[in-house]
């Protein structure tokens, strides 16, 4: 019985590691994710200006 709580117990372990794992990585992703976008929108305006002054001159 006692072998039987320590693998409970050491799967339980590793599952919640596991489980914190995943939720660090998809944070990651998100910020990673979240940068790009902030760094595309500030770049587009820019592009489109560009784009502007080639047409009208």
């Amino acid at each position: 019985m006692r072998e039987k709580d320590t693998l409970l117990r050491e799967l339980r372990h590793r599952v919640k590691n596991n489980l914190q794992m995943m939720t660090a990585l998809i944070r990651l992703e998100r910020a990673v994710s979240w940068r790009s976008r902030k760094r595309c929108d500030v770049s587009l305006p820019h592009a489109e200006g560009t784009r502007r002054r080639t047409t009208a001159g």
